[in-house]
């Protein structure tokens, strides 16, 4: 099934183990929901009535805290990424340069309130603002449309955010994007020959190398 026992390690030390719990269940049945609604290019079905409703987060719930925050982060990310727009003062038409430093501003203004060394508030913010390009990732991937003309590629706004951040290669979030990005990967039953690798950037490095190939496939579609 989607996702059990999922589980990625490096020589050097870091694992993330995704256990087949009770809570994991319910976030891979609210993944496969999601995913048959993006393959079928719709988003009117009905929330899942087994399934936890998103609600506000004044609750000792951690998990749900977390995911409400991680939420905020990646909606936060597309209303600064407008107003980068308007105070970089671009104008009529959309090039790559103007998405890119629209990018850019949002970044910097959501991690600019933050330390570096105030870990945990820190990393939960370059997740969140991971998560909001994985997911402009994944509706490519479904769709084949990984744009590259008006707009960077999808996957290169993942992987050029994160090396501006110039993050240690075994950083949690790239522990977790190998992670989610396997999901859809063996979802959309895309073939990867991987081997060992020393860290989870190596690792996700790869992954972005084989999005360059499918992309490349999609256009010799056309």
């Amino acid at each position: 099934p989607l996702g059990v026992n999922l589980k990625a390690t490096t020589s050097g030390g870091g694992c993330l183990h995704f256990q087949e719990d009770d809570d994991i269940k319910l976030t891979f049945a609210l993944i496969k929901w999601a995913i048959k609604d993006l393959r079928e290019d719709r988003c009117t079905s009905n929330w899942p009535h087994n399934l936890d409703l998103p609600r506000y987060f004044g609750m000792n719930n951690l998990a749900l805290k977390n995911a409400n925050e991680f939420t905020l982060i990646g909606l936060a990310c597309v209303v600064f990424h407008e107003i980068g727009h308007i105070k970089q003062g671009h104008k009529s038409g959309v090039s790559v340069v103007q998405e890119q430093e629209a990018d850019d501003f949002a970044a910097d203004w959501i991690l600019g309130g933050v330390a570096k060394d105030e870990t945990n508030k820190w990393d939960k913010r370059v997740i969140g603002l991971a998560f909001a390009y994985e997911i402009l990732t994944i509706q490519s991937m479904y769709s084949g449309q990984y744009d590259g003309i008006t707009h960077p590629r999808t996957f290169d706004r993942l992987y050029r955010f994160l090396e501006r951040l110039e993050l240690p290669p075994d950083h949690l979030v790239y522990g977790i994007l190998v992670s989610t990005l396997k999901i859809y990967f063996d979802d959309l039953d895309i073939k990867i020959a991987a081997p060992a690798f020393e860290t989870f950037k190596d690792c996700f490095s790869f992954l972005i190398d084989c999005l360059d190939r499918e992309s490349q496939k999609q256009l010799c579609r056309f």
